[in-house]
């Protein structure tokens, strides 16, 4: 996942692999299970390649590249970005350094309880700082936190100075 690591830099040099890395950027979030369609992920820009208006993302770039807008969308519906595509081999590479996202929501839903991150909304102050604390014990990264409990990292570092 996109997350996975602390960076990963890879030089986009062809137009067929821009095509590809913008589905993959944009299907992370539901390969996370945080989302079920990119459409859902309010971070993302997957929204303004469907015409929504975003002052930040100019898609005509993509939709050149791509032939049209149609053919982009298109490409959005049939790529495969999954681990078995070559293409994306290396990025989907593990490391023994820190928990993968698939690990950390796995271990946000057994600490929690709770089935998707939008349950995190419902929280209470005091709940949701004990799950913040727990989770960092559990070897999430301040960022994974910040991620599965819907908060800011600023939140997330601030939360688990308090008792220190």
């Amino acid at each position: 996942h996109l997350f996975q690591e602390r960076y990963h830099s890879q030089p986009i040099d062809s137009e067929g692999y821009f095509l590809s890395a913008l589905v993959y950027i944009h299907n992370n979030p539901v390969n996370a299970n945080m989302c079920k369609d990119p459409s859902e992920y309010r971070w993302s820009s997957f929204n303004a390649y469907y015409g929504a208006k975003d002052p930040l993302i100019n898609v005509e770039q993509a939709y050149a590249i791509a032939g049209s807008k149609a053919a982009l969308q298109n490409y959005f519906a049939t790529v495969d970005d999954s681990p078995g595509n070559d293409l994306f081999f290396d990025i989907h590479q593990n490391t023994n350094h820190f928990l993968t996202d698939e690990t950390a929501l796995d271990i946000f839903k057994s600490v929690t309880k709770m089935k998707s991150i939008s349950e995190t909304a419902k929280l209470n102050r005091i709940e949701r700082n004990t799950y913040i604390k727990t989770l960092r014990q559990k070897r999430l990264t301040a960022k994974q936190v910040a991620r599965v409990m819907d908060v800011s990292l600023s939140t997330v570092k601030r939360i688990c100075k308090m008792d220190l």
